[in-house]
Formats: C-alpha cells, sequence, structure tokens
C-alpha cells in the first residue's frame, strides 16, 4: 500500500546498498527508531512515500524533532481551520437556499403564489372543461422543488402561454360551431341590415346626374 512499518524499515535499513544511500545524503543511521520516528510526521507507526520524502529534506535540513513536531501541529491546525471553512460555506449555502425559498413564497396570506397561481386571473372567463384542463396543465408544469425563481418564472411562462393558446382554440372551435348551426339566410345580405348609400349629387359615380 506504499507505507513500510517501523520493522520493516529497521530490516531495509540492515541492508549495505541502502546504508551506503544515506550515508550520500550525510544522514546517520545509529538510532534507527528515532530515525523512523523523524519519519513518521503524523505519528501513525507507518511511513508513507510522502512523508519520507519530506522527512529526508527536513533531516538534510538539520532540522530536529521538536521542530518537526512543531510543523505538524501546525499543518493540523491549518488542516482543521480549512475544514471548519467547508462546513461553514455548506452552512452558508442552505441558508441561501431556504432564503430564497422564503423569498418565492407569498408575502401574505391570501396572495397567489408562484407555485399555486392558475392564471385564471389572466384570461377571459371560458368553460369548466377549459379551467380544468388549465389547473391539471399548472399542476404539471409545477417543479417538485423549486429552488430559483427564474426556473418558477420560466416554468408558469410556459404553462400561461399554453393556456392562452387553448383559450383561443376553444374560442375558434365555438365560432364555428355557430356558423355551422346558423341557417344561411340569416347571413344573406337581407339580413344584415345594411343600406346601400345613395350617390351623392355631382359626384362620379352618379354618371346619370354628372353627365346632365
Amino acid at each position: 500500500d506504499g507505507e513500510i512499518t517501523a520493522d520493516a524499515f529497521k530490516s531495509q535499513l540492515a541492508d549495505v546498498g541502502v546504508q551506503a544511500c544515506f550515508a550520500r545524503l550525510g544522514i546517520g543511521i545509529d538510532q534507527q527508531s528515532a530515525l523512523f520516528e523523524l519519519l513518521d510526521l503524523d505519528g501513525s507507526g507507518k511511513v508513507s512515500l510522502q512523508e519520507f520524502t519530506q522527512g529526508i529534506q527536513l533531516l538534510q535540513a538539520s532540522v530536529s524533532r521538536a521542530d518537526i513536531n512543531c510543523l505538524f501541529h501546525t499543518h493540523a491546525s491549518l488542516q482543521k481551520q480549512l475544514q471548519d471553512l467547508v462546513y461553514a460555506c455548506r452552512d452558508f449555502t442552505d441558508m441561501a437556499y431556504e432564503l430564497r425559498a422564503r423569498v418565492s413564497a407569498p408575502a401574505a396570506e391570501g396572495l397567489p403564489t408562484a407555485t399555486s397561481c392558475s392564471f385564471l386571473e389572466l384570461k377571459p372567463p371560458c368553460s369548466d372543461a377549459l379551467v380544468q384542463s388549465q389547473d391539471g396543465l399548472c399542476a404539471a408544469e409545477k417543479p417538485a422543488r423549486t429552488s430559483s425563481t427564474k426556473a418558477v418564472v420560466a416554468v408558469h411562462a410556459a404553462a400561461a402561454t399554453a393556456v392562452t393558446a387553448a383559450a383561443a382554440e376553444a374560442a375558434l372551435a365555438a365560432v364555428a360551431a355557430e356558423l355551422v348551426r346558423a341557417p344561411m339566410d340569416s347571413i344573406s345580405t337581407g339580413s344584415c341590415n345594411m343600406q346601400v348609400a345613395r350617390p351623392l349629387p355631382g359626384s362620379i359615380s352618379d354618371e346619370q346626374h354628372f353627365l346632365t
């Protein structure tokens, strides 16, 4: 797993080649237990590849165990502060979502909300069937959990457009049905109560008067 224990480290130090490598680095291996403790930066009882590299660099800089402990505690403190900052950001995000949900809610009881408006006040009265189909369309378009005001506006704008189109189609169908049921003589020129204006004397259309 890329980590070495204290016993495995001691057995490796018995190798002459490993001793020569430490000698070239200027690191004494007389006290093997103390050397392993210096390399074990997190005190887990195992030395990882990263810990070994950092420990060798610190030993070459003549850093004592006290300095390593101070560095380790500083690192742990910074890591804890970073973790607390992450938790604070999560809490702030939750508060922002909750505030947005409250803003999208009605300001007072009795006012139409963004998620329950049936758009009845946006169109002229129509049949009960159209009202029912409209309410069903709004219920189908309503998202399960609305977290954005822009999303609410977009969803209900689309629903309002669909309802307006349905109302227009219903009105056209009603007009067509009335025309089909009406008798042909009711739409003749005699029943239109239209009077043709007589041409004024002296006008071009009054050819007889114009010629005389």
